[in-house]
């Protein structure tokens, strides 16, 4: 059995590292972005390169650049990004049950390669392979090559800005625009959405006038899914 239980994983490996080239390499995309804007706000490269390989966050890293870039608070800055990658906590806990027969020991040390992409890639391999060590070794295939291609593109993109004197290479400001667009189109459930939505931005808007510093998006952030939680509740 254990030949064979090796070669589900073995076979799982391959297969996730080559169908997740697509989407790895679209997240290099974002990586470079990431690190383009690290180096043009001031953060150093050991900075810029420690943030890539321990949050490996898009997201979370793209505010939290901002929120360094100017005065902050700590406990708002360390708040956010939790809010930000707390869905990463549930998809882990979702994919548990694909994964009975590996241990909690290897299950730990592949979590930092979660990400929506190879999470989703994964429950769709899993309506046709019913293998825990296979699917185990897709999922670990899949992340640890994007994982690689994320952080290798941050350090270049900072690089590259700093070689190019910042503005000579790209502007950087629609690309995260659409990105975020992108993601939210992507999130969009339906007409349900557009009461959260609305009132993020509302709250957004005024809570920038009224609190110190980047607090205003974790108060609106929060205040909006509350709104978004009571109106699915009494739908």
């Amino acid at each position: 059995m254990l030949p064979l239980k090796r070669t589900d994983y073995k076979q799982g490996w391959h297969r996730g590292l080559i169908e997740s080239i697509s989407i790895s390499l679209a997240g290099g995309l974002f990586g470079l972005g990431v690190g383009a804007l690290a180096s043009e706000n001031g953060l150093s490269f050991m900075q810029s390169a420690l943030m890539s390989v321990t949050m490996y966050a898009g997201a979370a890293q793209v505010i939290a650049i901002g929120m360094l870039s100017a005065p902050f608070s700590l406990p708002v800055l360390l708040l956010t990004v939790l809010l930000i990658t707390a869905r990463y906590g549930l998809m882990s806990f979702s994919l548990r049950a694909y994964f009975e027969k590996v241990s909690w020991r290897s299950l730990a040390l592949s979590l930092h390669t979660v990400m929506d992409e190879n999470w989703a890639l994964t429950l769709l391999r899993a309506r046709t392979h019913r293998s825990a060590l296979f699917l185990y070794g897709y999922f670990l295939g899949s992340g640890v090559l994007a994982y690689i291609i994320y952080v290798a593109s941050s350090m270049l993109g900072y690089i590259a800005i700093k070689a190019y004197h910042h503005s000579q290479i790209i502007e950087l400001s629609f690309v995260f625009s659409a990105v975020f667009i992108a993601m939210l189109s992507g999130s969009w459930r339906g007409k349900k959405d557009i009461l959260p939505w609305v009132a993020s931005f509302i709250l957004a808007i005024m809570f920038k006038k009224l609190l110190p510093g980047s607090l205003y998006i974790v108060s609106a952030g929060v205040l909006a899914s509350l709104i978004g939680l009571a109106y699915e509740s009494f739908e």
